[in-house]
């Protein structure tokens, strides 16, 4: 199941210029060779929107350099507070709205205001 990384390709394709990524493998390598801390993303599920601790800014660089590509159709357990979604948010300075059962989260870039925010949609087993 790569239904996580074939929604990120599918935004990032809609972005104006389009970022494109033929493959979920080729998105990985590149979040993994350009990981680095979030610095420019809030993240809300209610008011205010927060910035992450100096620990999660570093725990979510351990866990993108831990992804495995020979594991990437196992399929990705998409959190609320997702470090997939940080970096995502950082490197193309973008804002994604993740709409979990009806949960709305608000990854945003400091950069992307006034820019429209994309939206990821998920249950507990599929992402679209």
């Amino acid at each position: 199941m790569t239904c996580v990384w074939t929604s990120l390709i599918s935004i990032l394709h809609s972005l104006v210029p389009p970022v494109h990524f033929a493959s979920p493998i080729l998105l990985l390598q590149h979040l993994k060779s350009h990981n680095t801390q979030t610095r420019n993303v809030t993240w809300e599920t209610t008011e205010p929107p927060r910035t992450l601790s100096e620990r999660e800014l570093a725990e979510n660089v351990e866990w993108i350099s831990n992804l495995q590509e020979s594991r990437i159709a196992d399929g990705y357990d998409c959190s609320t507070c997702d470090p997939l979604l940080f970096l995502v948010c950082e490197l193309f300075s973008i804002s994604i709205t993740h709409a979990y059962n009806g949960t709305c989260v608000k990854y945003t870039h400091i950069d992307s205001i006034g820019r429209p925010t994309l939206t990821l949609h998920s249950n507990s087993s599929h992402m679209w």
